[in-house]
């Protein structure tokens, strides 16, 4: 008979389950964490952007304020010495051998002690000032001792009152002149006999040619031996009735602008400075190429397509208008390009955010994800194997053990055990399979019943049979009438005897009776 067991089962409900449940949860953790995924990116760009947006502005105006001061402050000056200029010639040329003396080459300077620090007539301490004027320069023209005197006291007054803000203060003018409050750099005093500053920078962008709108203008960026320093220059010039006087300058020192761009970024992310015609102010990458170059290092003579690339996309925003803080996605680099203007020198603060960095946040924010939900899949299933198991598996092991009971007759044996009350299939499954017990047991004992029955008539007619067969036998070998032997008795009967005398090797012999007047009894009897 066959009977349940745990070896017939091929496959367990409970694997196949878990095994359908967790493939199919993983599926949708898969699809979930891909959506988050994409999700988390769309998020981190929007935010990045946000905060690009943000953090460009406010950098930008920040390294602007030392430029914008820088303009202030010459505008300013430029008012004072415009209306000091209309009230200063008598006097000047009277205090000219006060302030300057004449080199042994021809060249005029100012006198050491005004650098190293005297009285002046004022009572006040004058330091840090010093100035050269070439040998070639008109110095015995009153006009021109005018404009001497009142730049050297225009750094007498307002020098210090820039210390703190500035490198220096400085005034020159194209007959190559330079006067400027400088504290530790005695540069008038040192500079070179045969020095030509008419053909620096930082004095040709003030000429008329070169700045016809007399607007303030910024210089490139260069190494300066003297400072030691990288720096740029601020320059605005002073006219008076179409004549060029002076023009008032400042120095800005970079190194501590570099450090900041090159340190103070967002992480992950760069910084860097261009200017509109494209010379490289700052950046972290190129600057043995600027130290090269002197500072005059443009991105079209570098073999860098892709700051190239963002150079261009930088100008052709500002030629069509756009904000002065602008966010990109550049292709070629795979980053978020923020760009603001500087003030003053007009250069492009730009701030590089590879795309690599949300990426890598978002991976690790779905990987996070992925392996939580995963835990959570792996605790899921363990808790709905013990469900299975104790909701399913054990009340369909019990069904099959009490199946495995009637199958052997036993229908009593376990029926009260089962799960009846349960209000779910199971408890529905359990009273089905009660009723259906109880039927097959009736069934089967009626059908044992009626088995009891049949069994008795069997045997009754069997009985019948037999008894019929034993007369029939009886009637075979027996005369009707007479009630002995007939003719088939004797024949075997004789044949047997013959047998065994033969085979004993005895005699045999044969009597013969005969009734008399037999015909008349049988004529009577026998039919």
């Amino acid at each position: 008979m066959y009977r349940s067991s745990p070896q017939n089962v091929q496959r367990s409900l409970s694997t196949v389950t878990l095994i359908q449940m967790g493939i199919r949860v993983t599926v949708v953790v898969l699809a979930v964490t891909l959506l988050s995924y994409c999700h988390i990116v769309k998020t981190l760009e929007d935010q990045t952007s946000d905060k690009l947006s943000k953090y460009i502005v406010e950098r930008a105006q920040k390294e602007s304020i030392i430029f914008q001061l820088a303009e202030s402050s010459q505008r300013n000056l430029k008012a004072v010495f415009l209306q000091s200029w209309q009230h200063s010639k008598d006097s000047a040329n009277q205090q000219f051998t006060r302030y300057f003396t004449l080199g042994g080459d021809g060249e005029v300077r100012t006198h050491q002690r005004w650098f190293d620090g005297d009285f002046n007539a004022e009572g006040l301490i004058t330091d840090s000032i010093s100035g050269f004027v070439s040998p070639r320069a008109p110095i015995e023209d009153p006009d021109f001792r005018s404009r001497l005197v009142l730049s050297f006291l225009m750094l007498e007054r307002y020098g210090a009152s820039y210390r703190n803000q500035f490198a220096n203060l400085y005034l020159h003018m194209p007959e190559n002149v330079n006067l400027v409050y400088w504290p530790g750099f005695p540069w008038g005093l040192e500079a070179k006999t045969d020095l030509d500053m008419t053909r620096e920078e930082w004095m040709t962008i003030a000429f008329q040619e070169n700045n016809p709108g007399r607007d303030t203008r910024w210089t490139g960026l260069y190494f300066d031996p003297t400072a030691r320093n990288w720096m740029v220059s601020c320059e605005t010039p002073v006219d008076w009735q179409g004549r060029h006087l002076v023009t008032i300058g400042h120095d800005i020192l970079l190194q501590e602008l570099f450090e900041r761009v090159f340190n103070d970024r967002i992480e992950g992310a760069y910084n860097f400075i261009l200017r509109k015609d494209g010379r490289v102010i700052a950046h972290p990458d190129k600057r043995a190429e600027l130290d090269a170059a002197k500072g005059e290092l443009n991105v079209r003579d570098l073999d860098d397509p892709e700051l190239l690339s963002i150079y261009q996309t930088l100008l052709l925003n500002h030629e069509q208008g756009e904000a002065s803080s602008h966010i990109f996605t550049h292709a070629l680099s795979d980053a978020f390009i923020a760009h603001a203007m500087i003030d003053g020198p007009d250069w492009f603060f730009v701030t590089v955010y590879p795309k690599a960095l949300l990426v890598d946040s978002a991976r690790s924010t779905a990987e996070f994800i992925l392996a939580v939900s995963l835990f959570s899949l792996v605790v899921e299933l363990l808790m709905l194997y013990l469900v299975l198991r104790r909701q399913v598996i054990k009340p369909l092991s019990h069904f099959v053990s009490v199946s495995d009971r009637i199958a052997e007759g036993d229908f009593s044996s376990g029926q009260d055990t089962l799960p009846v009350r349960r209000r779910d299939e199971i408890g529905l499954m359990a009273r089905t399979f009660q009723a259906m017990t109880h039927k097959v047991a009736n069934y089967h004992r009626d059908l044992e019943t009626s088995v009891e029955e049949r069994t008795h008539q069997l045997k009754t007619i069997t009985a019948q049979l037999q008894q019929a067969n034993t007369e029939l036998e009886q009637l075979t070998y027996t005369d009707a009438l007479t009630q002995t032997a007939n003719k088939r008795r004797f024949d075997e009967s004789i044949h047997q005897e013959w047998n065994r005398a033969a085979r004993n090797e005895t005699p045999l012999g044969l009597i013969m009776l005969d009734i008399d007047y037999f015909k008349r009894y049988n004529d009577t009897y026998g039919h």
